[in-house]
């Protein structure tokens, strides 16, 4: 009798590690991240993510620290978790939207503000009212769209 529970530990255990080692694909997408720059130096960033099978607990990695941070499913607020650089947020419908507002993307050097930004993901930068884009670095990115969203609103879509 004690060979036959060894045997089952053994399948069970072979078992775990065969479901452990099958990839869990994501049920969420990330459909947009918009950086928008304010003209004090402070970004607000709003990413906007579809579900296809809710409830879905989604996570992401912030770009700075977040001063005040807020997350919406759908229509309902939900709340959210911090670790470390990451974001966490159940998305209860299909759509899952995540804004925070962070300091830690802008630095001003005399009358010139630099804003600095590392991300896997398409991104597309608002720039406050009148900026003018003098240089941007390095110089091995693609902007697919440069355009005035509205009167003296510049953006810019990278790729």
């Amino acid at each position: 009798m004690g060979l036959g529970r060894a045997a089952t530990c053994i399948a069970l255990t072979a078992l775990c590690f065969f479901l452990a080692s099958i990839p869990i694909s994501q049920a969420y997408s990330l459909d947009s991240v918009v950086v928008y720059v304010l003209a004090d130096g402070s970004a607000k960033v709003v990413y906007t993510i579809s579900i296809s099978s809710p409830p879905e607990r989604v996570s992401l990695k912030l770009f700075g620290s977040p001063l005040y941070i807020e997350a919406y499913s759908d229509d309902t607020v939900v709340p959210v978790d911090i670790v470390d650089d990451t974001v966490e947020a159940t998305g209860l419908g299909e759509n899952l939207t995540i804004k925070y507002y962070t300091l830690d993307l802008t630095s001003k050097s005399g009358d010139t503000w630099i804003l600095n930004l590392e991300t896997p993901h398409h991104v597309t930068i608002v720039l406050p009212e009148n900026a003018l884009v003098y240089r941007i670095e390095p110089e091995n990115f693609t902007a697919v769209s440069y355009t005035h969203l509205r009167a003296h609103e510049t953006s810019l879509h990278l790729v």
